[in-house]
């Protein structure tokens, strides 16, 4: 299959730096010379209404990622589908773009 034009990498600062999500996107992304903790620290606090960061990764694709609160008042979804709305409406992709979730629990997918 082809690969998409841009990967969006959405989840909670402690779920996106796990093992599991570094070797997944490890596999996903092949070798290089992106580290995927750094990338995560230096996109900072997601705040109360999460945050995005993109950057242009070798071969002219594009990773967006979309940090969301680690904590959601007993109003929200510990998912933060909130955040994740609208943050993707600020940084939506023209063309195919593949987006990865990664949750704390099965039961937020």
């Amino acid at each position: 299959p082809s690969s998409p034009g841009a990967l969006i990498v959405i989840g909670k600062p402690s779920a996106l730096v796990s093992s599991a999500a570094e070797a997944s996107l490890s596999r996903l992304l092949g070798p290089g010379e992106w580290e995927w903790r750094t990338m995560v620290d230096q996109c900072g606090s997601p705040g109360d209404l999460g945050k995005a960061s993109r950057v242009l990764l070798p071969g002219g694709r594009t990773l967006t990622l979309v940090l969301v609160p680690e904590v959601a008042s007993r109003y929200n979804s510990p998912a933060r589908p909130d955040a994740i709305a609208a943050k993707l409406s600020a940084v939506s992709e023209e063309g195919d773009a593949l987006v990865i979730i990664c949750c704390d629990d099965a039961g937020q997918a």
